[in-house]
């Protein structure tokens, strides 16, 4: 159930989000006290595998912006570049996203995802469709 939804005073339906609370141990071997770390995450998905197991999942994607732009860090033109290079259209991105990349591993570790899918949205193909 969604720990932040209530049906009588909102009309939308909940987001699509399962959240997992996890509990870490941060104390150390001399505290005379336990400390614990109480965590929120986000999973997006589950999917079973072939011995029919269920894992986590979480999905990320990132967007595709004007190459031209002042501040775009080199990006290549994803509309030519992609179906002919894509591991260098993806390394370049790795490369100037760095930390939201290095932010969404550790979320997935957090939500103890066993799969994390990374994905390249064309802004403008869908700027299209929803217009």
């Amino acid at each position: 159930e969604h720990p932040f939804y209530n049906p009588n005073e909102e009309t939308d339906p909940p987001a699509s989000k399962a959240y997992r609370y996890r509990k870490f141990d941060l104390s150390l071997a001399q505290d005379e006290e336990a400390l614990d770390l109480i965590v929120r995450t986000e999973l997006d998905a589950v999917v079973k595998n072939t011995a029919n197991e269920s894992q986590h999942l979480t999905i990320k994607a990132l967007n595709e912006f004007d190459s031209k732009a002042p501040g775009s860090g080199g990006a290549l033109d994803w509309r030519s570049k992609l179906a002919s290079q894509r591991g260098a259209v993806v390394a370049t991105e790795m490369k100037n996203n760095s930390c939201k990349l290095a932010r969404w591993t550790i979320q997935s570790i957090l939500a103890g995802a066993d799969i994390m899918k990374l994905g390249l949205v064309d802004f403008f193909y869908e700027h299209r469709i929803e217009s």
